[in-house]
């Protein structure tokens, strides 16, 4: 009986080792994943930026080609 016990002890124990290890490792993509979802939308909105001057950049160039064709 003393024997039983003490592998149920055991195998409880071997349990809350497994589940700390697993809730430890989903923590831990959890914090890679949002770390990865930050830098990605850092880059995202540097690109937009990045076109948005340029649309602008055309726009001026655009319009300083018309004045230079049709001087009124």
């Amino acid at each position: 009986m003393a024997l039983n016990t003490k592998i149920r002890t055991l195998l409880d124990a071997l349990s809350t080792v497994h589940s700390q290890k697993v809730k430890k490792a989903k923590e831990q993509r959890h914090l890679h994943n949002k770390e990865h979802f930050r830098a990605r939308q850092k880059v995202e909105k540097k690109k937009l930026k990045q076109q948005t001057d340029l649309r602008k950049l055309f726009l001026i160039q655009g319009q300083k080609k018309e004045e230079i064709r049709s001087p009124v």
